[in-house]
């Protein structure tokens, strides 16, 4: 892939995982997965304070959950 084309990608994963993550009703565990690709997504940009905060959302979610 080119990189205009690994930034499109990722800025649509981006946007399908924060619709999940915010997603009036949506179950918990879908929650985390939606946290765990954003960080995801966010490491392959190099930005690794969003990956962190993202992946400390993810485990307050799961902790939450029980």
């Amino acid at each position: 892939l080119d990189d205009e084309l690994r930034t499109s990608y990722l800025g649509q994963s981006r946007q399908a995982f924060q619709q999940v993550s915010t997603a009036q009703g949506a179950a918990d565990v879908l929650k985390v997965r939606a946290f765990m690709g954003l960080a995801a997504v966010a490491e392959a940009m190099g930005e690794l304070d969003a990956a962190r905060t993202s992946y400390k959302r993810a485990a307050e979610i799961d902790r939450g959950a029980g």
